[in-house]
């Protein structure tokens, strides 16, 4: 039986929980929340939520605490929805690692959070480039496979390793990232790396984005495309026989999507880097 979407779940193999607290301290409660369910390839796209401190509320949703809250388990729990990353996991696997019990007595977030989620995530996708780090967690729940990336959430990550404190971060660590680290390579890395699979996991997040807001899409009316000037993936729009008098709203906004991204590569161009790759830790 297939999970609830928008329902907060609690995760019960430390494995799996420790894949969901990527790039986040321990000391913060994180909770895997669906919201989406690839049927075709029985997978489940997740965000997470976080523990609320003034310093998450700054960077993330703050959300309605109460709507969900009738376990004793998220009693006075407080959490913010972080929507840049954007987990993929086997349908079977999150599944088994849910505590039912906590999940039985747990509520969906409500239609206010809901759209105030989706709402994020549709700037995020209809960004240039697309500002999210997607990953596909492994089903052996080590070897977990970053698909996509972008050069402003690299160098975000960059900046906290850098500003890190001593005990948490080797000094020659943050050396390596001031003075070596090859930020285009290591883009160029990993958006090409599966490109069939990152084409398919930016298609399916848009079509259900876009269906949460009334929009309707095929895999055939559009694709993703790798631009090697900036290492990372162009929307564009598949060409039919229709006017713009016959397009429809969702083919007139993404028209105008790609008319920005054009507009914006004539007024920049590609950075340099000389360094040897990298791999940061997503």
């Amino acid at each position: 039986m297939s999970l609830e979407l928008w329902k907060p779940l609690k995760i019960t193999n430390p494995l799996l929980e420790d894949i969901f607290h990527l790039n986040i301290d321990t000391k913060f409660r994180i909770h895997p929340l669906i919201i989406f369910e690839n049927t075709e390839n029985k997978t489940y796209y997740c965000i997470r939520l976080q523990t609320a401190t003034k310093t998450t509320k700054k960077h993330n949703l703050k959300i309605d605490d109460s709507s969900y809250q009738t376990n004793n388990y998220w009693k006075n729990h407080q959490g913010v929805a972080i929507t840049k990353d954007v987990f993929i996991i086997d349908k079977e696997i999150l599944e088994a690692n849910v505590d039912q019990n906590i999940y039985q007595e747990t509520l969906p977030l409500n239609k206010s959070d809901k759209s105030l989620i989706i709402s994020d995530l549709e700037q995020r996708i209809n960004s240039i480039p697309p500002n999210l780090n997607i990953l596909k967690i492994s089903n052996n729940l080590k070897s977990n496979l970053v698909l996509y990336t972008n050069d402003g959430l690299v160098s975000s990550q960059v900046d906290s390793i850098l500003k890190g404190k001593k005990w948490k971060i080797k000094q020659s660590t943050k050396n390596y990232y001031k003075h070596n680290f090859n930020k285009s390579q290591f883009l160029k890395d990993i958006n090409t790396s599966n490109i069939e699979q990152t084409k398919q996991a930016l298609k399916t997040l848009k079509i259900a984005i876009d269906k949460e807001l009334g929009i309707s899409h095929s895999f055939n009316d559009f694709d993703y495309l790798f631009d090697p000037q900036t290492n990372t993936y162009v929307f564009h729009l598949i060409p039919s026989s229709l006017s713009d008098f016959d397009k429809t709203p969702t083919d007139l906004k993404d028209s105008k999507v790609i008319n920005e991204y054009n507009k914006s590569q004539k007024e920049s161009k590609p950075s340099q880097f000389h360094s040897k790759p990298h791999n940061l830790k997503h």
